[in-house]
């Protein structure tokens, strides 16, 4: 900044252009990040519907699925048989999922979740691979 006023321009110009800059570095960040979902699956435009259209809300949304340990808390407990406290995990992500309309995860834990609404003790493997496969994809792009 310090050059451009130097050079003659005025400190409000500059200012102007470094806030021009830096919101449309910002809807270009949001716009890769929307096409990386895209690429990853997920249907974009019935996500953003359910969050009425406000970009930035449904990107927000995205952040606090940063560090969610729900995938790993979920295997444990069906490691440990806890059927209940699987169904309810499940269920939860189940929902994240749904309302952020990411279809590469939403299948197979709604599958899962089904399962262990009937308390069904089956082998849970691969669904839980796919889950663990699709949600590592996801963490990529976060």
């Amino acid at each position: 900044m310090n050059a451009a006023l130097e050079a003659g321009l005025k400190e409000t110009d500059v200012a102007v252009d470094c806030l021009t800059m830096t919101v449309s570095a910002q809807q270009e960040q949001a716009f890769m990040t929307l096409e990386a979902l895209r690429s990853y699956g997920a249907d974009v435009e019935e996500g953003l519907h359910r969050c009425m259209n406000m970009e930035a809300f449904y990107l927000k949304l995205f952040d606090s699925l940063k560090g969610d340990t729900r995938v790993e808390e979920l295997k444990a407990a069906i490691a440990a048989k806890d059927l209940d406290r699987a169904f309810e995990t499940a269920h939860a992500l189940k929902g994240i999922y749904g309302n952020l309309s990411l279809t590469p995860l939403f299948q197979p834990i709604q599958e899962l979740t089904e399962l262990l609404r009937a308390r069904k003790d089956t082998d849970y493997s691969a669904l839980l691979a796919e889950i663990t496969a699709q949600k590592e994809k996801l963490d990529a792009l976060l």
